[in-house]
């Protein structure tokens, strides 16, 4: 039975360690991928995204279950997270238990201890802190719990195969005989010759003797395929389980596993090839990420950022940053380019020469699965923490087996002197306690980094003063914050680096904007247009801007363009169809008014504009239908009421207008305009001039100076003298 005092240990390390996080802001992408697009807002939603492979749809149903809880308010995102990194953690743990039932004590690293003190480095590792804390790095948490599932799923696969074979190895007899009893099908499993000659019978149920291992193996692939609904990281699965064949079950050299296991061997790395053929002859593949790194100087470099940035960063885990400062190394006849080369190769010889398996079988885990991230696909940045994460749960075994060994030379070495020995025997105790210290401490340190978006990125800039994206982000944060001043200084700042930088320009004009300074408003979201014609927001605060200048023709062109470049730019929707009711297009904005709502349904706001739109075109009907589902999510909005009154008399519905109206005034007694409307509809529709006098004047009293006043008291003259 599985013991659960590890697990909840282990749980509770990591909820202690989060404990900062969980009101943590939102941070970089968690903007676009969770803030901006419409498939988070609502379970009703689903449909949107979870036939699209691409999407990452598992990933995007999790954040849409916490929309559904928390909506936008920030601890579930977080809470998800940290639960889904103590998944991970336990999974580690549990992996270290299969692995030593399968090794059956053939090696002396695997035990609960190793595993429990792997787990334990996964759990705490500083550098977690990118995939924990930054919730957009959900995808790397879920996909490797899915890919550790898959890896315990096939060790136990190979466990069930490796008795299998045990079992004729070692001379056993088999009574195979069929009989049904209360309509189950039954066989005899193998038995020796010794218990033959007892009688010894043992019963199971057929279908687990020649399922079982096919079922295994049948829930790796599942779990491997909702890893893939997570994020492409998983392909690398293989290789592992190959590795796990070898090291844990063949118990032969290298070279004869392979000479046994050829077919299989050359059948995967068949597949591989055929795949980087089909990438390296598609080139919108390998430029599908914006960037203008070459495939040749990303794979090139890579060979340098794992050994020099990673595995530095995993054995000293200091200077940690969301944004890195890793040179590019591009010249492929250079000698020294190659250094990362040769470093990688004797880091994979120091693999095989290990004495243990499970050093080795980390170590090999922890380079492989980079491959999808470090290899030749190029991708944005050069460099990310939160890519280690599912190599750290290969390099938390090699680690922990480090650690133990040590332990046992110190114990070997100092056996016959007490006190030493006694220092030996009890660092088992002590190097836990010292990792869950120290790694508790950075981590939680590292979190308070995470709080807020300037505190990320002033973090980010003093860790990397050459490079423009902090400044432009600090700026950004300043931005939001309303402190202007520093926000303008920081997008300058990014500009002195790189006058190109079309995210600084669009954000200085949108500053100045705000400033109500059009002219330079206007020039620097032209200059970022003029470089990236496609930028939408560039092109969308443009038309703002322009809009403000009373420009309103040439505002709608750059709305469009906005939409254009993103049709999921919703606030560019809505500016574009308020536009385009104002200049009189009111079929075109009763369009994008329906384009909004089909990505925000909630807004009352959306259903306003849009009856007001149909009003504009005539069409008084169906404004009263937007009218009424605008009040049916805001039943007080006193706009929605007001406009449903005047669309139920323009569609001759006098009454029904009227009662609308006496409504508004049994809330907002003291609104002159509402006395004002009833005075009007009683004059010209019920002519009833006792009603229409009284409310007219209580529209004076209320406000004696409103624009027709002169008329209303004109209005009440002609109806008293005619009275």
């Amino acid at each position: 039975m599985m013991q659960k005092k590890p697990y909840l240990c282990l749980a509770g390390l990591v909820f202690v360690v989060y404990a900062n996080v969980y009101l943590n802001s939102f941070h970089f992408d968690d903007l676009t991928a969770i803030l901006q697009k419409p498939w988070i807002r609502g379970l009703d939603k689903i449909p949107m995204f979870i036939f699209s492979f691409a999407r990452r749809p598992l990933v995007i149903l999790s954040l849409n279950i916490n929309y559904y809880l928390s909506e936008f308010q920030v601890w579930s995102y977080h809470l998800s997270n940290v639960i889904f990194h103590v998944i991970a953690v336990c999974l580690v743990y549990r992996l270290v238990f299969e692995l030593s039932n399968l090794a059956e004590g053939s090696d002396d690293l695997l035990n609960k201890r190793s595993g429990f003190l792997a787990a334990i480095i996964f759990a705490l590792h500083p550098i977690n802190t990118q995939a924990v804390t930054y919730i957009s790095s959900r995808s790397s948490i879920m996909a490797t719990c899915f890919y550790l599932i898959s890896t315990i799923f096939i060790l136990k696969c190979f466990a069930v195969r490796k008795k299998e074979i045990e079992a004729k190895s070692n001379n056993v007899k088999y009574h195979e005989f069929f009989h049904r009893e209360e309509n189950d099908i039954y066989c005899r499993l193998p038995i020796s010759f010794s218990q033959a000659a007892l009688g010894a019978e043992i019963e199971v149920p057929l279908f687990e003797k020649f399922f079982k291992s096919g079922t295994l193996f049948i829930c790796a692939v599942i779990s491997l395929f909702f890893g893939v609904l997570c994020k492409e990281i998983v392909v690398t699965f293989p290789a592992i389980a190959f590795l796990a064949h070898y090291f844990f079950v063949s118990g032969q050299s290298f070279f004869k596993w392979v000479r046994q296991n050829f077919k299989m061997i050359c059948g995967a790395a068949l597949c591989l090839i055929l795949g980087l053929i089909w990438v390296l002859s598609h080139d919108k593949f390998l430029s599908s990420s914006p960037t203008s790194v070459s495939w040749q100087t990303y794979l090139l470099t890579q060979t340098f950022v794992i050994p020099f940035e990673y595995f530095w960063k995993i054995f000293f885990p200091f200077n940690l940053s969301i944004d890195i400062d890793f040179p590019l190394v591009s010249d492929w006849a250079k000698i020294s380019s190659f250094f990362g080369v040769g470093i990688l190769s004797f880091y994979l010889w120091i693999c095989f020469k290990v004495q243990s398996r499970l050093i080795s079988f980390g170590m090999l885990w922890g380079v492989i699965a980079f491959f999808p991230t470090s290899s030749f696909v190029p991708l944005l940045d050069i460099a990310v923490e939160h890519r280690v994460y599912l190599p750290l749960a290969g390099f938390s075994l090699a680690m922990a087996g480090m650690i133990l060994a040590i332990e046992q030379a110190l114990r070997k070495r100092f056996s016959n002197n007490d006190l030493l020995g006694n220092v030996g025997s009890k660092a088992s105790l002590v190097c836990p306690l010292i990792i869950i210290l120290c790694f508790g401490v950075l981590t939680t340190k590292r979190n308070e980094v995470w709080k807020d978006e300037v505190s990320l990125w002033k973090d980010a800039k003093e860790k990397a003063p050459r490079v423009v994206r902090p400044y432009n982000n600090l700026g950004e944060a300043y931005d939001k914050l309303g402190n202007y001043s520093p926000a303008i200084d920081e997008f300058k700042a990014a500009l002195s680096l790189n006058p190109n930088y079309v995210f600084a320009l669009s954000n200085l004009g949108n500053i100045y904007g705000k400033l109500k300074n059009y002219p330079e408003s206007v020039e620097y979201f032209r200059k970022a247009i003029f470089i990236k014609p496609d930028y939408a927001p560039a092109n969308y605060n443009l038309g703002k801007a322009l809009h403000a200048m009373g420009k309103p023709l040439e505002a709608r062109e750059y709305y469009k363009k906005a939409v254009d470049a993103n049709q999921y730019f919703s606030e560019a929707i809505f500016n574009l169809a308020h536009i385009e009711s104002e200049l009189g297009f009111f079929k075109d904005s009763v369009k994008h008014f329906q384009d909004f709502i089909k990505l925000r349904p909630n807004l009352d706001k959306a259903y306003l504009a849009l009856g007001r739109a149909y009003i504009g075109g005539g069409e008084s009907r169906k404004a009263i239908n937007e009218f009424q589902k605008a009040l049916e999510l805001n039943p007080s909005s006193l706009s929605a009421n007001i406009n449903l009154a005047t669309a139920y008399l323009e569609s001759g519905k006098v009454d029904k207008s009227i009662a609308i109206f006496y409504g508004i005034l049994n809330r907002y007694p003291k609104i002159a305009g509402i006395h004002k409307n009833l005075g009007l509809i009683f004059y010209q529709h019920k002519k009833d001039r006792v009603k229409a006098i009284h409310h007219l004047k209580e529209s004076l009293s209320l406000d004696n100076n409103q624009p027709q006043a002169a008329q209303i008291r004109s209005l009440i003259l002609e109806l008293t003298q005619h009275n």
